[in-house]
Protein backbone atom coordinates (compact mmCIF):
# COMPACT_ATOMS: atom_id res chain seq x y z
CA UNK A 1 0.00 0.00 0.00
CA UNK A 2 1.24 3.63 -0.88
CA UNK A 3 1.55 5.37 2.49
CA UNK A 4 -0.34 8.39 2.58
CA UNK A 5 1.45 12.47 2.96
CA UNK A 6 -0.24 12.37 6.35
CA UNK A 7 1.60 8.85 7.61
CA UNK A 8 4.52 9.27 9.75
CA UNK A 9 8.06 8.03 9.49
CA UNK A 10 8.57 5.35 12.28
CA UNK A 11 12.25 6.68 13.15
CA UNK A 12 14.40 6.17 16.12
CA UNK A 13 15.95 8.79 18.84
CA UNK A 14 17.09 11.86 16.79
CA UNK A 15 20.08 12.22 18.50
CA UNK A 16 21.71 8.92 17.15
CA UNK A 17 22.58 7.67 13.45
CA UNK A 18 20.86 5.82 11.53
CA UNK A 19 21.49 2.36 11.18
CA UNK A 20 21.05 1.69 7.13
CA UNK A 21 19.90 3.85 4.13
CA UNK A 22 17.84 2.67 0.76
CA UNK A 23 18.92 5.02 -2.19
CA UNK A 24 16.78 4.62 -4.79
CA UNK A 25 18.89 5.84 -7.86
CA UNK A 26 16.93 6.81 -10.80
CA UNK A 27 19.07 8.36 -13.97
CA UNK A 28 17.02 10.04 -15.93
CA UNK A 29 14.41 10.82 -13.68
CA UNK A 30 13.20 14.65 -15.15
CA UNK A 31 12.34 17.21 -12.11
CA UNK A 32 10.48 18.93 -15.36
CA UNK A 33 8.05 15.88 -15.47
CA UNK A 34 7.35 14.99 -11.76
CA UNK A 35 4.01 16.51 -11.21
CA UNK A 36 1.14 15.16 -9.05
CA UNK A 37 -0.97 13.18 -12.39
CA UNK A 38 2.30 10.88 -13.35
CA UNK A 39 4.16 11.17 -9.93
CA UNK A 40 2.47 11.65 -7.03
CA UNK A 41 4.49 9.91 -4.22
CA UNK A 42 7.91 11.59 -5.78
CA UNK A 43 5.63 15.08 -5.30
CA UNK A 44 4.59 14.02 -2.21
CA UNK A 45 8.44 13.48 -1.06
CA UNK A 46 9.52 16.33 -2.59
CA UNK A 47 7.09 18.34 -0.51
CA UNK A 48 7.22 17.23 2.74
CA UNK A 49 10.84 15.83 2.96
CA UNK A 50 14.22 17.74 2.75
CA UNK A 51 15.84 18.22 -1.28
CA UNK A 52 18.43 19.44 -2.54
CA UNK A 53 19.18 19.96 -6.53
CA UNK A 54 22.91 19.59 -8.00
CA UNK A 55 24.20 19.92 -11.44
CA UNK A 56 25.69 17.21 -13.47
CA UNK A 57 29.57 17.70 -14.87
CA UNK A 58 29.57 18.00 -18.34
CA UNK A 59 29.16 14.24 -18.44
CA UNK A 60 26.93 10.96 -19.41
CA UNK A 61 28.35 9.10 -16.72
CA UNK A 62 28.15 10.19 -13.40
CA UNK A 63 27.80 7.52 -11.43
CA UNK A 64 32.11 7.51 -10.22
CA UNK A 65 31.35 11.39 -9.07
CA UNK A 66 28.25 9.94 -6.78
CA UNK A 67 29.91 7.12 -5.44
CA UNK A 68 33.34 8.57 -4.84
CA UNK A 69 32.78 12.27 -3.86
CA UNK A 70 35.32 13.16 -6.51
CA UNK A 71 36.02 14.62 -9.40
CA UNK A 72 36.82 12.91 -12.86
CA UNK A 73 40.40 13.78 -13.21
CA UNK A 74 40.56 12.52 -9.56
CA UNK A 75 38.32 8.81 -10.72
CA UNK A 76 40.04 8.52 -14.09
CA UNK A 77 36.91 7.11 -15.46
CA UNK A 78 35.90 9.81 -18.69
CA UNK A 79 35.75 7.26 -21.63
CA UNK A 80 38.57 6.85 -23.76
CA UNK A 81 42.08 7.46 -23.24
CA UNK A 82 44.85 8.27 -25.54
CA UNK A 83 47.76 5.68 -24.60
CA UNK A 84 51.07 6.74 -25.78
CA UNK A 85 52.45 6.72 -29.25
CA UNK A 86 55.15 4.80 -30.25
CA UNK A 87 53.64 1.00 -30.81
CA UNK A 88 54.43 -0.52 -34.01
CA UNK A 89 51.68 -1.96 -35.49
CA UNK A 90 51.74 -5.93 -35.65
CA UNK A 91 51.47 -8.18 -39.11
CA UNK A 92 47.76 -8.97 -37.96
CA UNK A 93 46.46 -5.27 -37.29
CA UNK A 94 48.42 -3.89 -40.48
CA UNK A 95 45.77 -6.68 -42.57
CA UNK A 96 43.04 -5.79 -40.38
CA UNK A 97 43.18 -2.06 -40.81
CA UNK A 98 43.27 -2.80 -44.84
CA UNK A 99 40.04 -3.97 -44.62
CA UNK A 100 36.96 -1.74 -45.04
CA UNK A 101 35.67 -0.65 -41.48
CA UNK A 102 32.45 -1.81 -41.96
CA UNK A 103 33.50 -5.16 -42.35
CA UNK A 104 35.90 -5.21 -39.25
CA UNK A 105 33.05 -3.62 -37.12
CA UNK A 106 30.52 -6.02 -37.89
CA UNK A 107 32.85 -8.45 -36.97
CA UNK A 108 33.18 -6.87 -33.85
CA UNK A 109 29.15 -6.92 -33.68
CA UNK A 110 29.06 -10.40 -33.71
CA UNK A 111 31.69 -10.87 -31.37
CA UNK A 112 29.60 -8.70 -29.29
CA UNK A 113 26.40 -11.01 -29.75
CA UNK A 114 28.56 -13.88 -28.21
CA UNK A 115 30.63 -12.35 -25.65
CA UNK A 116 29.49 -8.94 -24.72
CA UNK A 117 26.66 -6.57 -25.46
CA UNK A 118 27.16 -4.42 -28.74
CA UNK A 119 28.86 -1.43 -27.17
CA UNK A 120 30.98 0.92 -29.15
CA UNK A 121 31.12 -1.35 -31.94
CA UNK A 122 31.04 1.13 -34.68
CA UNK A 123 34.72 1.94 -33.41
CA UNK A 124 37.08 0.21 -36.39
CA UNK A 125 40.10 -1.55 -34.81
CA UNK A 126 42.34 0.77 -36.15
CA UNK A 127 41.01 3.58 -34.26
CA UNK A 128 39.85 1.44 -31.36
CA UNK A 129 43.50 0.14 -30.38
CA UNK A 130 44.59 3.61 -29.97
CA UNK A 131 42.72 4.17 -26.78
CA UNK A 132 42.11 2.52 -23.16
CA UNK A 133 38.76 2.82 -22.44
CA UNK A 134 37.61 3.86 -19.30
CA UNK A 135 34.09 3.42 -18.53
CA UNK A 136 32.26 3.07 -14.94
CA UNK A 137 29.51 1.61 -16.96
CA UNK A 138 31.47 -1.89 -18.06
CA UNK A 139 31.16 -2.62 -14.00
CA UNK A 140 27.93 -2.58 -13.42
CA UNK A 141 26.38 -3.65 -16.90
CA UNK A 142 29.06 -6.57 -17.65
CA UNK A 143 30.09 -7.50 -14.18
CA UNK A 144 33.69 -6.57 -14.81
CA UNK A 145 34.02 -5.28 -11.29
CA UNK A 146 32.31 -4.84 -7.72
CA UNK A 147 30.26 -1.68 -7.50
CA UNK A 148 30.60 -2.03 -3.65
CA UNK A 149 34.29 -1.92 -3.85
CA UNK A 150 36.46 1.49 -4.76
CA UNK A 151 36.24 3.27 -7.86
CA UNK A 152 39.23 2.98 -9.84
CA UNK A 153 41.10 2.76 -6.66
CA UNK A 154 39.31 5.80 -4.78
CA UNK A 155 37.01 4.77 -2.59
CA UNK A 156 33.51 5.61 -2.40
CA UNK A 157 30.50 5.24 0.25
CA UNK A 158 29.97 1.77 -0.45
CA UNK A 159 33.42 0.43 0.15
CA UNK A 160 33.56 2.84 3.00
CA UNK A 161 30.80 0.90 4.39
CA UNK A 162 32.26 -2.08 3.50
CA UNK A 163 31.15 -5.02 0.63
CA UNK A 164 29.56 -6.94 3.47
CA UNK A 165 27.61 -4.11 4.43
CA UNK A 166 26.70 -2.51 1.04
CA UNK A 167 24.77 -3.84 -1.78
CA UNK A 168 23.95 -2.50 -5.33
CA UNK A 169 21.47 -3.81 -7.66
CA UNK A 170 21.15 -2.82 -11.13
CA UNK A 171 17.53 -2.94 -12.71
CA UNK A 172 17.88 -2.26 -16.79
CA UNK A 173 13.64 -2.70 -17.62
CA UNK A 174 10.79 -1.22 -16.12
CA UNK A 175 9.56 -5.27 -17.03
CA UNK A 176 9.86 -7.18 -13.92
CA UNK A 177 10.12 -4.36 -11.29
CA UNK A 178 7.27 -5.70 -9.55
CA UNK A 179 8.82 -9.39 -9.25
CA UNK A 180 11.92 -7.99 -7.50
CA UNK A 181 10.16 -5.86 -5.07
CA UNK A 182 10.52 -9.29 -2.56
CA UNK A 183 14.19 -9.01 -2.66
CA UNK A 184 14.92 -5.37 -1.85
CA UNK A 185 14.38 -2.81 1.33
CA UNK A 186 14.75 -5.88 3.60
CA UNK A 187 16.52 -4.18 6.17
CA UNK A 188 19.67 -6.55 5.31
CA UNK A 189 22.21 -4.17 4.71
CA UNK A 190 23.59 -1.29 6.31
CA UNK A 191 23.37 0.46 2.18
CA UNK A 192 21.11 -0.91 -0.51
CA UNK A 193 21.41 1.57 -3.86
CA UNK A 194 18.99 0.48 -6.31
CA UNK A 195 19.39 1.82 -9.89
CA UNK A 196 16.46 1.66 -12.05
CA UNK A 197 17.62 2.74 -15.18
CA UNK A 198 14.71 2.17 -16.90
CA UNK A 199 13.60 5.54 -17.35
CA UNK A 200 17.04 6.88 -18.63
CA UNK A 201 17.09 4.14 -21.67
CA UNK A 202 13.03 4.57 -22.34
CA UNK A 203 13.53 8.39 -22.84
CA UNK A 204 16.63 8.00 -25.27
CA UNK A 205 14.47 6.45 -27.37
CA UNK A 206 10.39 6.93 -27.04
CA UNK A 207 11.04 11.07 -25.80
CA UNK A 208 8.57 11.20 -28.61
CA UNK A 209 5.99 9.12 -27.82
CA UNK A 210 4.62 11.56 -24.72
CA UNK A 211 1.53 8.93 -22.91
CA UNK A 212 3.88 6.04 -23.12
CA UNK A 213 6.44 8.24 -20.98
CA UNK A 214 3.97 9.52 -18.73
CA UNK A 215 3.46 5.69 -17.83
CA UNK A 216 6.87 5.47 -17.34
CA UNK A 217 6.76 7.60 -14.98
CA UNK A 218 3.49 6.45 -13.51
CA UNK A 219 5.33 3.25 -13.04
CA UNK A 220 8.37 4.36 -11.69
CA UNK A 221 6.87 6.24 -9.17
CA UNK A 222 4.63 3.54 -8.01
CA UNK A 223 7.56 1.14 -8.02
CA UNK A 224 9.30 3.66 -5.70
CA UNK A 225 6.17 4.38 -3.09
CA UNK A 226 6.60 0.51 -2.53
CA UNK A 227 9.98 0.66 -2.05
CA UNK A 228 9.40 3.46 0.72
CA UNK A 229 6.73 1.78 2.45
CA UNK A 230 9.06 -1.34 3.32
CA UNK A 231 11.46 1.08 4.21
CA UNK A 232 8.96 2.87 7.03
CA UNK A 233 9.40 0.63 10.35
CA UNK A 234 12.60 0.16 9.55
CA UNK A 235 15.14 2.37 10.99
CA UNK A 236 16.46 2.71 7.20
CA UNK A 237 15.96 6.24 6.05
CA UNK A 238 14.85 6.32 2.39
CA UNK A 239 16.66 8.21 -0.38
CA UNK A 240 15.59 9.37 -4.07
CA UNK A 241 19.07 10.18 -6.13
CA UNK A 242 18.89 11.14 -9.67
CA UNK A 243 21.70 12.54 -11.48
CA UNK A 244 20.28 14.17 -14.16
CA UNK A 245 16.99 14.44 -16.99
CA UNK A 246 16.54 14.09 -20.63
CA UNK A 247 16.64 16.64 -23.09
CA UNK A 248 14.21 15.91 -25.94
CA UNK A 249 16.41 16.26 -29.42
CA UNK A 250 15.39 18.71 -32.06
CA UNK A 251 18.06 18.12 -34.34
CA UNK A 252 21.87 15.76 -35.33
CA UNK A 253 25.24 17.79 -36.32
CA UNK A 254 26.71 15.05 -38.49
CA UNK A 255 30.67 16.31 -37.43
CA UNK A 256 31.51 12.24 -38.84
CA UNK A 257 31.25 13.30 -42.23
CA UNK A 258 32.59 16.72 -41.87
CA UNK A 259 35.88 15.27 -40.50
CA UNK A 260 36.19 12.44 -43.46
CA UNK A 261 35.95 15.45 -45.57
CA UNK A 262 38.68 17.54 -43.88
CA UNK A 263 41.93 16.39 -46.19
CA UNK A 264 43.96 15.16 -43.04
CA UNK A 265 45.71 11.52 -42.52
CA UNK A 266 44.82 9.46 -40.18
CA UNK A 267 47.84 9.78 -38.10
CA UNK A 268 47.65 14.06 -38.08
CA UNK A 269 44.61 13.17 -35.42
CA UNK A 270 42.70 11.33 -33.06
CA UNK A 271 38.76 11.61 -32.28
CA UNK A 272 35.94 9.94 -30.44
CA UNK A 273 32.21 11.12 -30.87
CA UNK A 274 29.21 10.16 -28.58
CA UNK A 275 25.68 11.54 -29.05
CA UNK A 276 26.39 14.84 -26.57
CA UNK A 277 30.27 15.16 -27.14
CA UNK A 278 32.96 14.94 -28.92
CA UNK A 279 37.12 15.31 -28.30
CA UNK A 280 39.80 15.51 -30.62
CA UNK A 281 43.68 14.91 -30.33
CA UNK A 282 45.65 16.52 -32.63
CA UNK A 283 49.22 15.26 -33.92
CA UNK A 284 50.34 17.83 -36.18
CA UNK A 285 49.79 22.01 -36.54
CA UNK A 286 47.97 21.47 -39.67
CA UNK A 287 45.42 19.32 -37.74
CA UNK A 288 44.92 21.42 -35.19
CA UNK A 289 44.28 24.36 -36.94
CA UNK A 290 42.36 22.51 -39.50
CA UNK A 291 40.03 20.89 -36.97
CA UNK A 292 39.81 23.75 -34.78
CA UNK A 293 37.95 25.35 -37.98
CA UNK A 294 35.91 23.29 -38.78
CA UNK A 295 34.75 22.69 -35.27
CA UNK A 296 34.44 26.33 -34.53
CA UNK A 297 32.31 26.49 -37.83
CA UNK A 298 29.28 23.92 -37.13
CA UNK A 299 26.02 25.76 -35.58
CA UNK A 300 24.45 24.63 -32.37
CA UNK A 301 27.03 23.63 -30.47
CA UNK A 302 30.57 25.16 -28.19
CA UNK A 303 34.10 24.10 -28.91
CA UNK A 304 36.40 24.15 -25.64
CA UNK A 305 39.79 23.25 -24.85
CA UNK A 306 40.39 20.78 -21.77
CA UNK A 307 42.06 23.74 -19.93
CA UNK A 308 38.32 25.35 -20.23
CA UNK A 309 36.75 22.73 -18.42
CA UNK A 310 37.94 23.36 -15.58
CA UNK A 311 35.54 25.52 -14.58
CA UNK A 312 33.49 22.61 -14.59
CA UNK A 313 35.75 21.03 -12.04
CA UNK A 314 37.44 18.64 -14.42
CA UNK A 315 40.84 19.38 -14.03
CA UNK A 316 42.73 16.93 -15.84
CA UNK A 317 46.88 17.47 -15.80
CA UNK A 318 47.29 16.80 -20.12
CA UNK A 319 45.34 15.35 -22.54
CA UNK A 320 45.17 12.37 -22.34
CA UNK A 321 41.43 12.55 -21.98
CA UNK A 322 41.46 15.13 -25.05
CA UNK A 323 42.68 17.80 -26.17
CA UNK A 324 39.50 19.78 -27.68
CA UNK A 325 35.90 18.90 -26.66
CA UNK A 326 32.73 19.72 -28.65
CA UNK A 327 29.17 20.08 -27.32
CA UNK A 328 26.11 20.43 -28.54
CA UNK A 329 23.77 22.85 -27.48
CA UNK A 330 20.94 21.02 -25.21
CA UNK A 331 18.11 19.22 -27.82
CA UNK A 332 20.69 18.90 -30.00
CA UNK A 333 23.24 15.36 -30.93
CA UNK A 334 26.15 14.60 -32.50
CA UNK A 335 24.94 11.40 -34.95
CA UNK A 336 26.30 9.21 -36.33
CA UNK A 337 28.64 8.68 -33.75
CA UNK A 338 31.07 6.24 -32.56
CA UNK A 339 27.83 4.35 -30.63
CA UNK A 340 26.18 3.99 -33.78
CA UNK A 341 26.38 0.99 -36.61
CA UNK A 342 23.43 -0.94 -38.84
CA UNK A 343 24.07 -4.34 -37.37
CA UNK A 344 24.12 -3.19 -33.32
CA UNK A 345 20.98 -0.90 -34.07
CA UNK A 346 19.46 -4.12 -35.44
CA UNK A 347 20.28 -6.38 -32.49
CA UNK A 348 19.36 -3.69 -29.77
CA UNK A 349 16.52 -2.70 -31.01
CA UNK A 350 15.27 -6.71 -30.73
CA UNK A 351 17.03 -7.68 -27.95
CA UNK A 352 15.37 -4.49 -25.84
CA UNK A 353 11.74 -3.23 -26.23
CA UNK A 354 12.00 0.01 -24.93
CA UNK A 355 14.69 0.14 -27.45
CA UNK A 356 12.52 -1.10 -30.58
CA UNK A 357 12.33 2.68 -32.43
CA UNK A 358 15.72 2.27 -33.25
CA UNK A 359 14.33 0.18 -36.22
CA UNK A 360 12.57 3.55 -37.43
CA UNK A 361 15.29 6.41 -36.67
CA UNK A 362 18.59 5.06 -34.80
CA UNK A 363 19.14 8.61 -33.16
CA UNK A 364 18.00 9.48 -29.96
CA UNK A 365 14.64 10.96 -29.33
CA UNK A 366 15.93 12.74 -26.00
CA UNK A 367 19.62 12.92 -24.17
CA UNK A 368 21.72 13.97 -21.45
CA UNK A 369 25.46 14.85 -20.82
CA UNK A 370 25.60 18.36 -21.81
CA UNK A 371 27.19 21.68 -20.59
CA UNK A 372 25.81 22.07 -16.69
CA UNK A 373 23.62 25.30 -17.41
CA UNK A 374 21.67 22.77 -19.49
CA UNK A 375 18.11 22.21 -17.71
CA UNK A 376 18.44 18.59 -18.43
CA UNK A 377 21.45 18.02 -16.18
CA UNK A 378 19.87 19.10 -13.11
CA UNK A 379 19.81 16.21 -10.61
CA UNK A 380 18.38 16.21 -6.96
CA UNK A 381 18.05 14.03 -3.64
CA UNK A 382 15.45 13.34 -1.27
CA UNK A 383 16.03 12.23 2.41
CA UNK A 384 12.50 11.05 3.34
CA UNK A 385 13.10 11.94 6.88
CA UNK A 386 11.53 14.58 8.81
CA UNK A 387 13.88 14.92 11.62
CA UNK A 388 16.48 16.53 8.93
CA UNK A 389 16.83 19.86 7.13
CA UNK A 390 19.10 20.59 3.96
CA UNK A 391 22.09 22.84 4.29
CA UNK A 392 20.90 25.13 1.17
CA UNK A 393 18.39 24.22 -1.76
CA UNK A 394 21.14 24.06 -4.22
CA UNK A 395 24.46 21.50 -3.78
CA UNK A 396 27.11 20.20 -5.46
CA UNK A 397 27.30 16.42 -6.97
CA UNK A 398 30.37 16.03 -4.87
CA UNK A 399 28.39 16.24 -1.69
CA UNK A 400 26.62 13.21 -2.44
CA UNK A 401 28.56 10.81 -0.99
CA UNK A 402 29.77 12.59 2.02
CA UNK A 403 26.23 13.12 2.99
CA UNK A 404 25.14 9.23 2.82
CA UNK A 405 27.90 8.81 5.03
CA UNK A 406 27.26 11.25 7.08
CA UNK A 407 23.57 9.98 7.78
CA UNK A 408 25.23 6.78 8.87
CA UNK A 409 27.88 7.96 11.36
CA UNK A 410 30.69 7.88 9.20
CA UNK A 411 33.43 10.53 8.81
CA UNK A 412 34.46 10.68 5.43
CA UNK A 413 37.67 10.03 3.61
CA UNK A 414 40.31 12.57 2.96
CA UNK A 415 39.84 11.80 -0.90
CA UNK A 416 35.78 13.24 -0.64
CA UNK A 417 35.48 17.39 -1.06
CA UNK A 418 31.84 17.37 -0.45
CA UNK A 419 30.09 18.47 2.78
CA UNK A 420 27.33 16.88 4.08
CA UNK A 421 23.66 18.20 2.27
CA UNK A 422 21.64 17.25 5.07
CA UNK A 423 21.79 18.40 8.94
CA UNK A 424 19.77 17.54 12.06
CA UNK A 425 16.59 20.09 12.76
CA UNK A 426 17.00 21.55 15.91
CA UNK A 427 14.82 20.43 18.88
CA UNK A 428 11.43 21.84 19.55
Amino acid sequence: MVPSPASPDVTPDPRSPIEGIFIAYVPGLDLRRVDRESCPHLTALLDRHPAATFKAPATSDCMPMLLTGTYPHEYGLWGPKLKPAGTRPTLVSRFVDALPDIVTTTVQCVQHVVSDPVDMAGVPPRRRRRFEMCFFKHVKTRGDGDVTAPVNGIPSFLSEVGSSRSRFVYLPGLKGLEKRLGTLANGDHAVEMVEIHCLDQLQHWMADREQRVRDAYREVDDFISKLHAKCQGQDCAFIVLCDHGSEPVRGTLDVMTEIRASGLDDDEFDFYVENTRARFWMHTARARQRIVELLESLPNSQVLSWRELERFGICFPNTDFGEVYLYPEPGYILFPNDFHHVLANRILAIADSQQRPRFSKPAHRSDHGYLPEAESETGFVILADTRFETVAPRVEMVDVAPSFLGLLGFDPPDTMHGRSIFRRRPDP
